[in-house]
């Protein structure tokens, strides 16, 4: 019988002027992310989870940000991307299935916490938050206009992908640039990609294939589109504008 996988040391000095909140509850995140997801994977949240801090400190609007929930958010992201099957569904979209885990694990975190002063305020209201934030970190167009916790998290996972060239609307309130090169350098040697960019292509496809029904209102559909054969006759016989307009028509006789 192997040994169990070494876990990667939690971070405890900090990066590009930020560390990370040294709770209960975030290490016991960030090991659970490392048990449950790639070094791919964990090395992307962990990332954002750098970022979502700096922009929290840079951007006045997300100040009131509580630290150790965004972070929770940032670091349990990407659930719906593990490689454990008991914590992904067959048919809910990833960011779904992220969303119901990292809930669900924090709940239970709490409740075997018996004497843990901070369960008051990780209530449901609280946990209905990060699912939330979860749920809508690939969709910008509704995550830019939600509650503070919601944007942030969106911003800081977005910040992993675009670096120095970050921007959104409401950018140029900020004093100072938003993610600086030195930062992306600092974090980066820290948490390398480690073929992320390949990785993610992998994830998506793989997604298309599995459960296209899943992927026809989310980015995945645009790798489905352009690299798995027959995903767009999928697509096509899920149009969601014959959908509704068949639904229309169908309900002409009670008019």
């Amino acid at each position: 019988m192997s040994a169990p996988k070494a876990l990667p040391p939690f971070p405890s000095t900090p990066l590009a002027g930020v560390s990370l909140p040294s709770t209960p509850l975030v290490k016991a995140t960030y090991s659970y992310i490392h048990l449950h997801t790639s070094p791919t994977v964990a090395n992307h949240t962990i990332r954002s989870a750098f970022f979502s801090l700096i922009l929290r400190g840079k951007l006045t609007e997300f100040s009131t940000v509580d630290p150790e929930t965004v972070v929770v958010a940032t670091l349990l992201h990407d659930l719906g991307w593990s490689f454990t099957s008991e914590l992904v569904s067959k048919d809910n979209r990833f960011e779904v299935d992220g969303a119901n885990v990292a809930r669900d694990f924090v709940r239970t975190h709490f409740r075997s916490q018996t004497r843990n002063s901070d369960r008051e305020k990780w209530d449901e209201e609280h946990l209905d938050r990060l699912w939330y934030a979860i749920a809508l970190h690939t969709t910008p167009s509704l995550a830019l206009h939600a509650p503070a916790l919601t944007a942030l998290t969106e911003r800081a996972i977005s910040a992993d992908f675009f670096g120095p060239n970050f921007q959104f609307p409401g950018a140029r309130k900020a004093s100072v640039q938003l993610i600086t090169p030195a930062e992306v350098k600092e974090i980066l040697h820290a948490y390398p990609r480690l073929g992320f960019k390949e990785e993610l292509r992998e994830i998506m496809c793989g997604l298309c294939r599995s459960k296209p029904q899943a992927t026809f209102d989310n980015f995945a559909a645009d790798f489905g589109k352009r690299l798995v054969p027959g995903y767009i006759e999928k697509l096509e016989d899920a149009s969601q504008m014959k959908r509704l307009e068949g639904g229309l028509d169908a309900t002409v006789q009670f008019e």
